[in-house]
């Protein structure tokens, strides 16, 4: 008895890695795949995509509790309350005080990306976790915070972060995230290291800086 006990609980768990590993690829190989070598960059799209860039940062930096996503045109929504029918692969936890110019490059990305959608911290945060369920992940950047990890199974947990946000008070929460996303090759050793000795499961991911792009728009540029 007790073995086949062991044996479906082996079975359970490596079904739920693989089911996380998979969630993890559809949602990050986008942003982070290396193009293929001898691409071609297209100078009008890079342009319209920096433009788009710099839009969502502009009003993401406004300091606002407010909800920002693309539309299906791929065009900036902006709104002040998050609709229960929305769906979207990512959701982005991020108060208005945290949306600085750096914090809000970084999630830009993700919201051309990853269809990932801008929000603060719900209110009713009971009513937020009835409404999508697993269909969207969640992303906490430098701060973390308990009440937006979900009770609910098959809910997708990730920390967007750098060494200098690694906290020790955040210890207990980075046991509910399934990835660690590091800007640094430091980051990615330290959260290793960490992950190792709490005896967590998470993967971890080096995506790099992020930033605008200079040269778009000034005199002489196809923008």
């Amino acid at each position: 008895m007790l073995i086949a006990l062991a044996a479906v609980s082996v079975v359970w768990y490596g079904s739920r890695n693989l089911y996380m590993h998979m969630l993890l690829r559809k949602l990050l190989e986008n942003p982070v795949i290396e193009p293929p070598k001898g691409l071609q960059l297209n100078i009008q799209q890079h342009a319209a995509d920096e433009m788009l860039l710099r839009q969502i940062v502009d009003e993401c930096s406004e300091r606002q509790d407010t909800v920002m996503y693309l539309n299906k045109q791929r065009q900036l929504v902006v709104t002040s309350s998050i609709d229960p029918s929305h769906c979207p692969v990512l959701d982005i936890m991020l108060r208005g005080a945290e949306r600085g110019v750096g914090t809000c490059t970084d999630v830009a990305l993700y919201v051309m990306h990853a269809g990932g959608r801008i929000i603060p911290l719900p209110a009713d945060v009971d009513a937020y976790n009835s409404y999508c369920g697993a269909q969207t992940a969640r992303l906490f950047l430098e701060s973390m915070y308990g009440e937006f990890i979900s009770k609910r199974k098959g809910v997708l947990h990730m920390q967007l972060l750098n060494s200098e946000h690694m906290w020790t008070r955040d210890a207990p929460l980075h046991a509910k995230m399934q990835a660690f996303l590091c800007k640094t090759h430091f980051c990615v050793d330290l959260i290793h290291q960490h992950i190792v000795r709490k005896r967590y499961w998470a993967s971890v991911w080096f995506l790099g800086h992020t930033s605008s792009d200079p040269s778009v728009g000034v005199s002489g540029d196809v923008a």
